[in-house]
């Protein structure tokens, strides 16, 4: 049986509809604050998202063509954050419906899915672009719904860390080893993340751009992907010095 967790569908949401979805999930995760607790992004971040889009979509329904490069720019961010959302709440619920439903996403069926979950990335490439700017790629994989790059300054992930094998993850230096729930990396990866002052990239596609590094840090790149029927694994990471 596969794990119950967000549906993806709202990727195919029609065109204008994707901010009234968006006001659901806002009203769901931020005014349940004993559910969801710690979100990922914060409630002025998304509504800036909300605004935006709804601003955009009025000016490319009064405007034409004229708008429509910035509609859909607004719309990408807005999805973006979307699914942000969705790997906090996938966290949070562990296969729970009934906390699915409450944060304003619908959940999948507990069904075996005629798609395998992600594959481990092998090929994860790192460039230079500019000072403090960094850019990272990993290879297509058919059937991934989102590409998501964890970075981290000075000290990589490990790289033994087999996600759908139940592997282990450091927290600090001298802390025990925290058994990785492979449903949820997220939960455990997160406080690992930020203590080395890393970043989530959960934007469309595969190639992601970092700006404002430090200069002279060697910064760890770590892809992994998302679909409906699970969680791949983490690649091995990838460190580059930065200039």
């Amino acid at each position: 049986m596969a794990i119950v967790r967000c549906n993806l569908a709202f990727h195919k949401t029609p065109i204008g509809k994707l901010g009234t979805f968006a006001v659901g999930v806002r009203d769901g995760i931020y005014k349940n604050p004993s559910e969801f607790a710690a979100p990922i992004i914060t409630e002025i971040t998304f509504n800036a998202a909300i605004t935006a889009y709804e601003n955009m979509y009025g000016a490319y329904t009064q405007g034409g063509n004229a708008q429509k490069g910035p509609f859909f720019a607004a719309e990408e961010a807005l999805m973006d954050l979307l699914d942000e959302q969705v790997v906090y709440v996938d966290a949070v619920a562990q296969g729970d419906a009934n906390i699915i439903w409450l944060s304003g996403f619908k959940p999948t069926k507990a069904t075996k899915s005629k798609k395998p979950a992600p594959k481990q990335f092998k090929d994860v490439k790192v460039k230079r672009v500019s000072t403090g700017v960094m850019q990272a790629k990993c290879e297509h994989q058919p059937g991934v719904d989102v590409y998501i790059c964890i970075v981290t300054a000075g000290v990589p992930i490990p790289d033994n860390i087999q996600i759908n094998e139940g592997g282990q993850l450091p927290v600090g230096e001298n802390a025990p080893a925290i058994p990785l729930d492979p449903n949820n990396p997220i939960a455990v990866a997160l406080p690992f993340v930020q203590a080395n002052g890393g970043i989530f990239d959960f934007t469309k596609g595969r190639k992601k751009k970092f700006l404002g590094l430090t200069p002279g840090v060697t910064y760890y790149f770590t892809f992994f992907g998302i679909n409906t029927a699970g969680v791949g694994q983490f690649s091995a990471p990838v460190g580059l010095v930065c200039w």
